[in-house]
C-alpha cells in the first residue's frame, strides 16, 4: 500500500501543539523563576557594585562582592522598600564610603565588613571616616542597630542563586522567538506575532547588528513594543559583550511597558545600556559585568554579575509578569500529548518502513 504523508497531518499537528504548550511552559516557569529570584530588591550583584558621582536608588539593593559609594540615598521610596522584612541594604563583602550616605527606609546588613569601623548608636551612624552610612532616616526597629550584626536576606546564597539566574537565561535564551524585531519608521519596533494570546512573547536581539543610532544599517531614533493586553515580553540580547545598547540618543519613551519587558543578556563579558535618557525593563544578565552609559537612568529590576554605575538614579520599576499566573512547570498534559505525537509519528513512519520492504 502506498504511503500517502497527508495521514500524518494531525499527528504532527498534534505534536506541535505538545512542543508549543512545553515551550510556553518554560517561558513562564522561567519568567516566574526570575520575579522569585529578584524578591523587591532593585539590584542584586553577585560581585561587586559601584555607584560614583551620584548613588541615589529608588529601591534596595543587594551586592554580594563590594559595595562603593561616594554619596546619595539607598531604598529612598517607602512604597517599594517595605514589602518584606529583608534588608534594604546587604553588602556580602566590604563597605567603600567616600561621603555621606543615607538610608531612607529599611535596614541594612553588613555582615562581613571590616575595618576601623565604629557605630554611633545616637546617629544610628556607621562611619570609618572616610564616610558615613546614616539609617536615622529609617523608622525600621533593626535601623536602630549596628549593621554588621543584621541578619541578611532569608535564606540567601549567593552562589546557588547565581546558578538559578544562570539556568533562567540559559532557558529563556534557548526559547525560539515568537515575535518579530524590525524598523518601521525609525523606530526599533518589537511586534509579538500574535498579540491576542496570553503569556509570553520571546524575541531576539542581535546586539552585533546594532550601530551608532542604526540596526541592521538601517537607522533608528526610538524604540517601540507593540504586545497584547496579556503578554511579557523577554528579549534576548545576543553578542552583547563589548557593546552599548540603545547608545547615540536613541530615545526608549516606553514606561508603560517596563514592568512586564525583561531584558535577558547571555554570555559572559561587558555591556553598557545607555540612550542618554532612560531605559525601560527588568534585566537579568548574572554573568555580565553591566554599566550604564551616557548617563543613563534604568527603571528595572537588575540581575548582574557586577555593576558599575555613575551619573543617574537607579529606578525601581518592580517586575509584573502578566499572563503566567499559576504557571511554574509545564503541565503534565503538555508532556502526555508531545509524548503521544512523538510515538504516534514514529509508529507511521516505522509501518510505513515495513511496507516498502
Amino acid at each position: 500500500m502506498r504511503f500517502k504523508p497527508y495521514k500524518l497531518i494531525p499527528l504532527l499537528a498534534l505534536l506541535w501543539v505538545g512542543l508549543a504548550g512545553r515551550a510556553y511552559g518554560q517561558a513562564a516557569s522561567a519568567v516566574n523563576s526570575y520575579d522569585s529570584l529578584v524578591r523587591e530588591y532593585n539590584l542584586i550583584t553577585f560581585g561587586d557594585a559601584t555607584f560614583s558621582n551620584y548613588g541615589d536608588t529608588w529601591g534596595p539593593i543587594a551586592i554580594g562582592g563590594n559595595l562603593t559609594l561616594n554619596g546619595g540615598a539607598v531604598a529612598i521610596h517607602s512604597d517599594v522598600s517595605n514589602v518584606s522584612s529583608d534588608p534594604t541594604l546587604y553588602v556580602g563583602g566590604q563597605l567603600n564610603l567616600s561621603n555621606d550616605v543615607q538610608l531612607n527606609n529599611g535596614y541594612a546588613s553588613t555582615p562581613n565588613v571590616t575595618g576601623s569601623w565604629t557605630w554611633d548608636s545616637v546617629q544610628k551612624k556607621l562611619s570609618n571616616g572616610s564616610g558615613n552610612l546614616y539609617s536615622v532616616n529609617s523608622t525600621n526597629p533593626l535601623a536602630a542597630n549596628d549593621p554588621r550584626t543584621n541578619p541578611g536576606p532569608a535564606n540567601w546564597n549567593m552562589a546557588s542563586m547565581q546558578a538559578q539566574a544562570i539556568s533562567v537565561s540559559s532557558v529563556l535564551s534557548g526559547l525560539a522567538p515568537t515575535g518579530t524585531v524590525g524598523v518601521n519608521g525609525q523606530q526599533l519596533t518589537f511586534s509579538a506575532n500574535n498579540p491576542n494570546t496570553s503569556g509570553v512573547v520571546v524575541f531576539q536581539l542581535d546586539a552585533a547588528l546594532l550601530g551608532s543610532g542604526t540596526y541592521n544599517g538601517q537607522n533608528i531614533s526610538g524604540i517601540a513594543f507593540n504586545l497584547g493586553a496579556d503578554q511579557t515580553a523577554v528579549v534576548n540580547i545576543l553578542n552583547a559583550n563589548g557593546k552599548t545598547i540603545f547608545g547615540n540618543g536613541v530615545n526608549f519613551n516606553d514606561p508603560g511597558v517596563a514592568s512586564r519587558l525583561l531584558w535577558n543578556i547571555s554570555g559572559t563579558g561587558s555591556v553598557s545600556l545607555g540612550n542618554g535618557g532612560q531605559f525601560y525593563g527588568s534585566i537579568l544578565a548574572p554573568q555580565m559585568n553591566l554599566s550604564n552609559a551616557n548617563n543613563t537612568s534604568i527603571n528595572g529590576q537588575i540581575v548582574a554579575a557586577s555593576l558599575s554605575y555613575s551619573n543617574a538614579e537607579l529606578h525601581d520599576t518592580a517586575f509584573s509578569p502578566v499572563g503566567v499566573a499559576g504557571v511554574l512547570v509545564p503541565e503534565p498534559t503538555t508532556y502526555a500529548l508531545w509524548g503521544a505525537g512523538l510515538c504516534a509519528l514514529g509508529l507511521a513512519v516505522r509501518r510505513w518502513r515495513e511496507r516498502r520492504k
